[in-house]
């Protein structure tokens, strides 16, 4: 029987390209949008060309409790167990704080780490082998302008660190992307096929890492 990986923000960038190195290895695939619907149903067709029998797609605000838990009870009627979960969607707004609007800090904080959580939390009792928390090189590192999305990500790492020692059984870890070329930063940067290769690699233990540890992917291109 396949097994079965669910992706947060899978419709482009980083999550699509994720999404196709596990649908070459046949696994199901739970492929998850905010608004862009049309995108998810090409990566869709494209993911069971490569070799998934079953793909799901579905609507999801990660930073709204009630569409999470609307959007779990569809992935747990369908499959019943997750291998892996990879917590992919995020937001960027960059500018200086004080020119950030409330609604910019509170979606950043929202999406990144409150919709990371939530959606552990409803799906962690079905996940039998990996947790994948998508950080960054500003959940270790910091730059004026990135004060928000530097608090979001440097709380994933604290948060799969914190979990790791809770769940001993799982393999979970953070990874952490430099620039990447995708939607959120006009596309400069590291191909995000490369990026999604890493997170293949470590959701599946390839590397045989401590779990709760960091993985920078501009060390492992070094490589």
């Amino acid at each position: 029987m396949s097994k079965t990986v669910v992706i947060t923000g899978s419709s482009q960038g980083i999550g699509e390209a994720t999404a196709y190195y596990f649908a070459q290895e046949g696994w199901n695939i739970v492929l998850t949008y905010f608004k862009e619907g049309k995108k998810a149903e090409t990566v869709k067709e494209k993911c069971k060309r490569l070799g998934s029998k079953e793909v799901l797609v579905i609507q999801l605000d990660i930073s709204d409790k009630k569409s999470v838990a609307k959007a779990s009870k569809k992935i747990l009627d369908k499959f019943k167990k997750i291998e892996v979960l990879i917590n992919n969607a995020g937001v960027l707004k960059f500018l200086p704080f004080e020119k950030q609007s409330l609604d910019d800090i509170e979606n950043q904080l929202d999406v990144n780490l409150k919709g990371t959580v939530l959606v552990t939390k409803y799906l962690l009792s079905h996940i039998s082998e990996s947790i994948i928390n998508i950080s960054s090189y500003w959940g270790k590192f910091v730059d004026p302008g990135a004060s928000v999305y530097c608090a979001t990500k440097f709380g994933i790492r604290g948060f799969t660190q914190a979990l790791a020692l809770e769940s001993p059984k799982l393999n979970i870890l953070a990874i952490n992307p430099g620039l990447t070329a995708t939607q959120m930063v006009n596309f400069e940067g590291v191909a995000p096929t490369k990026v999604g290769q890493i997170i293949f690699n470590a959701a599946t233990n390839i590397y045989k890492i401590e779990s709760g540890s960091d993985i920078d992917v501009w060390e492992m291109l070094k490589t």
